[in-house]
């Protein structure tokens, strides 16, 4: 393993979202030069994460960030979740795809990639919401010229026998261990002010370990997980999942 660093995720990007928080962050991010991964719902019915009347240029302001070398990922279709399936990496039983068919998840997936490309915007990873997804949606994503995840508790990126790109997910504050790359999962539309004070505090005490989605799909892309480092990932859940539960 030859690269190592933190990548920063948002969740929950949508047109109504806590756009007070969010532009602050936005403008945090590039005064520091930090590319992170943004997760984007394009057509969201989840009230609960409904924060505010929504920004008539959303689509135009999430191209120019896409233009400035963030990540600009598929975050499901609606956000709604109809399955109490927990799905590969088993984190919440809630879910917008496991379990469902084939052809339902295609014509989801389908239509959430044609609103990004209505906007002149290619999708260039897949983020399911409450990370709940199965081996189905894997197949549909590669049919439909997505390749990459960001998910999973691995230790860094890599390619595993479907083709399908990986770059874990770990984290849901910030932290670094000494090797490995972290993703840190963040949701900024319950965020206040003082979160914002906290985010500006960490961007600068790990500013020299924060990569961005390129780097780590670069180096993953090709790839292979070797074996101790899937023992570790298996160990990473283990530590995951406790934390869920006792939240």
């Amino acid at each position: 393993m030859s690269l190592s660093g933190i990548l920063i995720r948002f969740d929950d990007i949508h047109p109504e979202m806590n756009w007070e928080i969010w532009d602050e962050i936005v403008n945090i991010c590039k005064k520091k030069n930090i590319k992170p991964i943004i997760a984007v719902i394009p057509n969201n019915k989840d009230e609960s994460i409904v924060c505010s009347k929504p920004r008539e240029k959303f689509w135009d302001e999430i191209k120019q960030l896409q233009n400035l070398g963030w990540g600009v990922a598929l975050h499901g279709y609606e956000h709604l979740y109809t399955e109490e399936l927990k799905g590969i990496v088993g984190l919440h039983n809630r879910s917008e795809f496991s379990g469902l068919s084939r052809e339902i998840q295609n014509e989801k997936i389908y239509k959430a990639k044609q609103i990004f490309i209505e906007n002149n915007i290619k999708p260039q990873l897949f983020i399911a919401p409450s990370h709940s997804f199965d081996e189905t949606t894997i197949k549909v994503l590669l049919s439909l010229g997505i390749d990459v995840i960001s998910d999973g508790f691995a230790i860094a990126p890599y390619r595993d026998t479907n083709k399908m790109t990986w770059i874990p997910c770990q984290r849901w504050r910030f932290g670094f261990d000494m090797f490995g790359v972290w993703t840190i999962c963040l949701h900024p539309n319950n965020w206040s002010k003082d979160d914002i004070d906290s985010f500006r505090i960490n961007i600068e005490k790990y500013k020299s370990k924060i990569i961005d989605f390129q780097t780590a799909h670069d180096f993953g892309k090709n790839r292979k997980q070797p074996i101790y480092e899937n023992i570790l990932e298996k160990v990473i859940y283990q530590t995951a999942k406790l934390k869920f539960r006792f939240l």
